[in-house]
């Protein structure tokens, strides 16, 4: 049997690179999440302050929990989602433990350490609980989610090529 060309394949595992890229899988679960607590917002009913009256009172929008029909198809949808989610964690799981990248948060990150993100090495200025923000061209700064972080080296460290040489990708 005859394999396809060599660009083919090439893109075809660029492809699968790109799908499977650590940025990409965290991405993927952050999104699974959000859409799992829409789903649950619309399933149970919520109510959310839409802006404030005169005299400080605030104004709230009611949403009502879903029925009928509208409820079934929340309740696959949510199925779906939980499939997906699982799938998406076990990758994430792997990649950690073949050493393809290492969990960030606010404990392992502390300001003056430095981040490789998309390529570039920045400087922490402060840890936060989802993000962290760096110092960005221009001198302005920008939060950063902690998914986004490729790698990650100790303040005063070298950054040339940071811990053990991994890009994260």
């Amino acid at each position: 049997m005859q394999s396809g060309s060599p660009q083919r394949t090439a893109a075809l595992v660029a492809a699968v690179g790109a799908r499977f890229s650590p940025v990409t899988v965290a991405g993927k679960i952050a999104r699974i999440d959000a859409d799992l607590r829409w789903v649950h917002r619309r399933l149970t009913g919520s109510t959310r302050t839409v802006g404030y009256l005169a005299g400080g009172r605030p104004s709230t929008v009611t949403i009502p929990p879903a029925s009928g029909s509208y409820r079934t198809l929340l309740i696959g949808q949510r199925a779906r989602l939980l499939g997906e989610l699982r799938h998406w964690r076990r990758v994430r799981e792997w990649q950690l433990a073949a050493g393809r990248i290492r969990d960030h948060g606010p404990a392992t990150i502390a300001p003056g350490d430095s981040v490789k993100i998309r390529g570039r090495w920045h400087q922490v200025l402060r840890a936060h609980h989802r993000t962290v923000r760096i110092e960005s061209a221009g001198g302005r700064t920008k939060a950063v989610a902690y998914r986004m972080i490729q790698d990650h080296t100790a303040r005063g460290a070298d950054c040339a090529g940071g811990v053990g040489g991994r890009d994260g990708q």
